[in-house]
């Protein structure tokens, strides 16, 4: 028999350097094959919340979670799960059951199963989910709506991903990146992965890649082409911060883009119009125009 408490308080936390937390209480009650749980927290800054409760049952054979009645705030609204959810673990098997968090009409859930069977996938479902939730955690400011279907296999050994996704008004620190529409998705008839992925800013389209993705092809199984069309370097912006700051300037040309996704192969060119760098460490902004 087991019957043991422990609880955590804490005045301040820092997450990381975006994220501090204050108020901290956790705590978590078990008895026999049940252990209760509790996690309260605020964000300093915001008007974020955790008032979380949940239950862990220990089975014969495995492990469920169950996310209780709560309340979890962002941005000052509250967020709820399903009354049914659970996750059951079993070892490294593990399955989701409307597992996630609900406000008005902005949604994002999870069914499936993790494995080590290829067979078996977990899906992710996104509904006019707003961006700016994610300031919560970033430097960076997003902005838009995001809806799209997630799906992942085989992720312990030989992960791929499907997707679907649509952001309408898409913006990044304020800057407008557009309309944004990918497709990601098996043709059951070829066996191969569509790529199908456009950007839209103000009715142009400035970014058009296109191709498939070949699994049977262990060596090059990206066949892709990028189509530029005006589109900003200040995308990139995000990404190398820490070196790189001020980017400006549109790039027109193509791209041919072939390996791997962690090592890809990618020729042709682009012509720079307008461009303009910070390299951080000189704090020095050069102007840039030329082929890439």
């Amino acid at each position: 028999q087991v019957l043991a408490q422990l609880t955590v308080t804490s005045d301040l936390q820092q997450i990381n350097k975006n994220m501090i937390t204050k108020d901290l209480f956790m705590e978590g009650i078990w008895n026999l094959d049940h252990i209760d749980f509790r996690l309260d927290a605020n964000q300093v800054g915001y008007d974020n919340q955790v008032r979380l409760n949940a239950e862990i049952d220990f089975l014969a054979d495995s492990t469920r979670v169950k996310l209780l009645p709560s309340v979890i705030r962002l941005l000052g609204e509250d967020w709820s799960s399903h009354g049914n959810n659970y996750a059951l673990g079993k070892g490294k098997e593990w399955s989701f059951h409307n597992v996630g968090l609900y406000h008005d009409i902005q949604s994002v859930h999870m069914n499936g199963e993790i494995s080590r069977d290829s067979t078996r996938s977990l899906r992710i479902d996104i509904t006019n989910l707003d961006l700016s939730l994610l300031n919560v955690f970033s430097s960076e400011k997003f902005g838009g709506l995001l809806n799209a279907t997630i799906i992942q296999k085989d992720i312990y050994d030989d992960l791929f991903i499907e997707n679907n996704l649509e952001i309408d008004s898409l913006t990044v620190n304020k800057f407008l990146v557009g309309e944004v529409r990918g497709n990601n998705m098996l043709d059951p008839k070829t066996g191969l992965f569509n790529i199908d992925l456009k950007v839209d800013r103000l009715d142009n389209r400035i970014v058009d890649i296109a191709g498939y993705y070949d699994p049977e092809d262990k060596t090059s199984p990206l066949h892709a082409k990028a189509i530029l069309d005006g589109a900003h370097v200040r995308l990139i912006e995000p990404v190398v911060r820490d070196l790189f700051s001020q980017l400006d300037g549109t790039l027109k040309g193509e791209y041919d883009i072939r390996g791997t996704f962690s090592e890809p192969r990618i020729t042709g060119e682009a012509r720079l119009t307008g461009g303009q760098i910070m390299i951080n460490y000189l704090k020095t902004l050069y102007k840039v125009n030329g082929t890439i």
